[in-house]
């Protein structure tokens, strides 16, 4: 008995690698662009979560007693750039935008409070650079605490 194959049987299967490879063509770039998207958003996350974490070190830090304004702003610089360092960010290259609110000095009632804004250009942010062109934002954060006496 004679076993007779098709035509398509006979070349091994070359004709499939053909179809991988245009498969492979066609989505790949779709493919590439959700895996980069995914480290894009859990990198900005991240840089979010140290913002919110080095507003709180300076408001913390501004809520305490002061001699004056000037050294209550260089100990917050000084804790947000500590904070900060990991990510290479420094106030005195501006990398990130600080702003104050300060309670009236010397806090007449207690529920005065020190507030701390801090913002970051997603563009100084971003691993991608302008491949999803998005339109430039800023990350910020913001921390509020009560005045100590």
């Amino acid at each position: 008995m004679r076993i007779v194959r098709a035509k398509w049987m006979q070349d091994g299967g070359r004709r499939n690698r053909g179809a991988a490879a245009v498969e492979l063509a066609v989505v790949a770039p779709v493919l590439l662009t959700l895996v980069f998207g995914i480290i894009e958003f859990g990198w900005t996350m991240m840089v979010r979560q140290s913002l919110i974490n080095a507003a709180r070190e300076g408001c913390r830090a501004a809520s305490l007693k002061y001699t004056s304004n000037t050294a209550l702003e260089a100990a917050v610089v000084g804790k947000i750039d500590s904070a900060l360092s990991s990510l290479g960010f420094s106030y005195q290259e501006g990398d990130y935008t600080l702003t104050m609110v300060h309670a009236s000095y010397p806090p007449v009632s207690p529920n005065d409070t020190e507030t701390v804004t801090l913002a970051v250009p997603y563009s100084q942010v971003s691993l991608l650079g302008d491949y999803f062109n998005l339109p430039d934002f800023e990350i910020r954060a913001r921390a509020v605490m009560r005045k100590e006496f």
